[in-house]
């Protein structure tokens, strides 16, 4: 970076956290403890691209490797079909999502548009 950022304020409280993932072939599974989520993601071309994110219950979020990647294989089982042809159409446009409660907060149930 050859310039400095300005900025007129600058607080040096840091914050740590742990966040672990799990690759399967082309969808990546992250999960941040702090917030109690799971960030899916798919992989376009060379970057990985927002797909949905699920929100934990507290006392079901103490999540290993392991447990995320029980997770990551079931979502694929449900959400994933294996085809002769792949449309053209990118993955988030396939996937859309609705909230699954009438205050629009999903409650770590998947939240697909039915078909």
């Amino acid at each position: 970076m050859n310039k400095k950022i300005k900025t007129t304020d600058l607080n040096l409280n840091v914050s740590t956290g742990t966040m672990i993932y799990v690759d399967i072939d082309i969808f990546r599974f992250l999960y941040d403890q702090e917030i109690y989520c799971i960030t899916v993601e798919v992989l376009d071309g060379e970057n990985y691209e927002f797909l949905e994110e699920i929100n934990l219950e507290k006392d079901k979020s103490n999540l290993d490797h392991n447990d995320l990647k029980k997770f990551a294989l079931n979502w694929i089982f449900e959400n994933v079909e294996i085809v002769k042809e792949a449309p053209e159409i990118p993955a988030q446009e396939q996937y859309e999502f609705t909230p699954s409660t009438s205050e629009g907060i999903c409650t770590g149930e998947l939240c697909r548009k039915p078909d």
